[in-house]
């Protein structure tokens, strides 16, 4: 995985030069910095790739999971515009959604509360890419274990 950050370089002494022969100094050979910002821009689009689909694959795995559930569902109907960054799933009216983030917190999985101004009984999780799917898939796993848990 290639950090963002790590993307950025530094100018160097030929990009200088290039900057400076911007002016119509004739004889400056930019191929260096070209060469240089043309890895970059391949590099970048890679980690966008790989990000885009951790997203996908995670999303995948909890839409998939919602779907299949007997008390949890998409909270956006239609697959093709539910967000793959962060998934709101509604939870069945027997089932406290408060009470599951309570219990999913106090055993270290933080952060599934619901949107509180929607007053809707759901779970909201991060898909992001920094968030492993094989994460995301345990997590469905440990939901359905509160569930059978708490009933």
């Amino acid at each position: 995985f290639v950090h963002p950050g790590a993307l950025v370089a530094e100018p160097t002494a030929s990009h200088q030069a290039t900057v400076e022969g911007a002016e119509g100094e004739a004889g400056v050979d930019d191929t260096a910095s070209t060469a240089r910002c043309r890895a970059a821009t391949r590099r970048g689009a890679a980690t966008r790739r790989f990000a885009a689909a951790r997203c996908d694959q995670s999303a995948e795995t909890i839409y998939d999971w919602a779907e299949a559930s007997t008390y949890a569902r998409p909270y956006v109907v239609d697959p093709d515009v539910r967000s793959h960054v962060v998934a709101t799933i509604d939870l069945d009216d027997s089932v406290d959604a408060t009470v599951v983030s309570k219990v999913l917190r106090a055993n270290g999985i933080v952060d599934t509360d619901s949107y509180r101004k929607l007053g809707r009984n759901q779970l909201r999780v991060a898909l992001f890419p920094a968030i492993d799917p094989d994460d995301v898939a345990k997590l469905t796993q440990s939901i359905d274990h509160v569930l059978s848990a708490l009933a």
